[in-house]
């Protein structure tokens, strides 16, 4: 019995002497194989065996490691997992690991010291280079996930022959890429990998790459999404007036995330149509859960299908996509025709300034109707005659006080703007641009748009911040509430008379 058991002894001591030491378990916090965080001393460690995953952040900022040992059974890296790590100098992944996360290794020595074009198991995974045109080396299989990101020093990129994939963010935000070349071997393109780069404004109205819909660059309010597109992007309707959308049979995915990014956030979508085909809907795609309700839904498929769509979509996500499920929805139904209104072929029914555009039309006096042809110019630009104007009739065309122009470019006492351009000066809303010229034909941005309303209102807005000073009293009255702009980009038509009915309607 006793030689038994110093047999089964020696037999433990020589198996033990032959796997390396692990850390000890209470190091690690591991819940069903997922690795969620690490309260050890650092050192070079070594990954417990079971592990199938490490959770996002699960190291971020760890400065006690200096290297690690990922086993054979790891699958999957999570986001930023060892992110910040800044004394990692050694990283041994198994062979054929391919799902490396998204930056994972961001800002780490490791990651520094693997040359400009780091590469793991033919996966870029960060980019070391000065910028300028890149040439991605040939070899690599896949591009990671934001691994040449806000990177202003790009201004362009070749992606070699036999990378199949780009993941999440690889380029996005790089003000400053203005042209890209992708082989026909990529097939993958994950969410927002181009998002915010000039590049995707050069694709045309509809900038679709390996069928994805990355983003719509048209000004189109009703808008039918091409065939052949099979996804629709996170950032393909932001900030867009889009109103309607028809999307296609052949559509699987609309994308949106965490981070409010979705397809249709910051959008003035009212109604679309989504196709049976229809089998995943990413996270706040269609905004924020807390916005009101205010859409049609018109669904190719049947009832049930679409219980069984939005059950799909509810168990992973209860509240981001609300706007969509709690729609008017109709099924086995297309987008009916877009009706229009006021007899302009230019302003529909869902348009959010339509209401606007009837109270402009028929407001006495008239404030404006239309630019002729039938339509109203809704997204025509503004000058400053036709600013001013507009406010002078929506005040009730009051007489001014002086019938002489003091300024040189005004002098046609039978010119449509002449009395409301000597209103306007009257009541200091403006006093042209210098020199004596008033700018006629001066193109008006939304901040000068709004100063003249402000100052109309007898608000103050003037001296070094007059733009702000306008801006924050449009916002507090309600004038801007809705739109999506820029303080100085070209105001429109539509925008101005939506403005002029917040504050006088």
């Amino acid at each position: 019995m006793k030689k038994a058991i110093s047999a089964i002894l020696t037999l433990m001591l020589l198996v033990s002497l032959a796997v390396p030491v692990l850390a000890a378990d209470p190091d690690f916090v591991i819940e069903n194989g997922v690795l969620q965080s690490y309260k050890g001393a650092g050192g070079d460690i070594v990954i417990p065996a079971g592990v199938t995953e490490i959770a996002s952040y699960a190291f971020s900022g760890n400065a006690k490691i200096t290297g690690v040992t990922i086993p054979e059974g790891v699958t999957k890296f999570g986001d930023y997992c060892f992110e910040g790590c800044q004394n990692l100098v050694r990283v041994t992944i198994p062979k054929g690991m391919t799902d490396l996360g998204y930056m994972a290794f961001y800002n780490t020595p490791w990651l520094a010291g693997l040359g400009e074009f780091p590469v793991v198991n033919g996966t870029l995974i960060g980019y070391n280079g000065a910028g300028g045109a890149v040439a991605i080396p040939q070899g690599i299989k896949a591009i990671g996930g934001g691994v040449l990101s806000y990177n202003d020093a790009i201004t362009s990129v070749v992606i070699p022959e036999g990378v199949t994939s780009i993941g999440y963010g690889a380029f996005a935000g790089c003000v400053n890429l203005t042209n890209v070349s992708v082989p026909n071997s990529v097939t993958e393109i994950s969410t927002r990998t181009f998002a915010d780069t000039p590049w995707v404004k050069t694709l045309g109205e509809f900038a679709i790459l390996g069928g994805v819909l990355l983003k719509y660059n048209g000004s189109e309010r009703i808008v039918t999404v091409p065939s052949g597109v099979k996804a629709i992007d996170a950032p393909a309707f932001q900030d867009t007036n889009v109103t309607t959308v028809t999307i296609p049979e052949g559509v699987t995915e609309i994308r949106g995330n965490l981070a409010l990014c979705g397809a249709f956030v910051h959008s003035r979508l009212v109604a679309i149509a989504l196709p049976r085909s229809l089998t995943h809907i990413g996270m706040f795609a269609f905004g924020d859960y807390a916005v009101p309700n205010s859409m049609d839904v018109y669904y190719a498929g049947t009832q049930a299908e679409w219980e069984q769509l939005r059950a799909q979509v509810e168990s992973k996500d209860s509240f981001s996509n609300r706007k969509l499920f709690l729609g008017s929805v109709h099924y086995s139904s297309a987008m009916p025709a877009p009706e229009t209104v006021g007899g302009f072929s230019d302003v529909y029914r869902t348009d959010y300034f339509a209401a606007a555009v009837l109270w402009a039309v028929s407001h006495a006096p008239q404030i404006t109707n239309g630019v002729g042809g039938g339509q109203f110019g809704a997204n025509a630009t503004v000058d400053r005659a036709q600013a001013v104007t507009f406010l002078w009739r929506a005040a009730g065309c009051p007489a001014p006080k002086n019938t002489a122009s003091s300024f040189s470019d005004v002098t046609d006492p039978g010119a449509w703007y002449y009395s409301a351009v000597l209103w306007a000066s009257e009541q200091g809303i403006t006093n042209g641009v210098g020199s004596g010229i008033f700018g006629l034909d001066g193109t008006l941005a939304y901040e000068q748009m709004l100063t003249f309303m402000t100052r109309a209102a007898g608000e103050d807005a003037s001296g070094a911040d007059w733009s702000a000073k306008a801006l924050a009293w449009a916002a507090a009255n309600g004038l801007t509430k809705g739109l999506s702009f820029s303080a100085a980009g070209d105001c429109p038509r539509c925008d101005v008379v939506y403005c002029l009915w917040k504050q006088m309607s």
